[in-house]
């Protein structure tokens, strides 16, 4: 698959997980669940989506090295209008995504190097 097509299908991928995802489930949630459901986005579907995104990009890492960055940002902004205010503790969660994408990059990189 070429270069565009994957940035395109991840940025496909990064949208629905990070945009739709979150506001669909948060506006769905009754106000005493909604904290369950960030909790659940913030420690299982954002974390394997991140790794799972960044492994299928990551076998052009030097031309997509900013991707980890991009995906930190879109989940900062995404949260921010979901929640409605700026909350300055969800940056270290980006900066967990980001090293998470960063992992899997650098993993399926040296997989595909061997």
């Amino acid at each position: 698959m070429k270069i565009k097509n994957k940035v395109i299908v991840a940025i496909i991928a990064e949208i629905v997980v990070l945009l739709i995802l979150p506001f669909v489930f948060f506006n769905l949630a009754k106000p005493h669940e909604a904290m369950g459901v960030m909790m659940m986005f913030f420690f299982i579907i954002n974390p394997i989506a991140s790794a799972a995104i960044h492994t299928f990009i990551g076998k052009d890492i030097k031309k997509l090295c900013w991707f980890p960055v991009q995906f930190a940002l879109v989940f900062l902004l995404s949260y921010w209008l979901v929640i409605e205010e700026i909350v300055l503790d969800l940056t270290i969660y980006a900066m967990v995504y980001m090293l998470v994408g960063v992992f899997a990059m650098t993993i399926s990189w040296l997989a595909k190097r061997k």
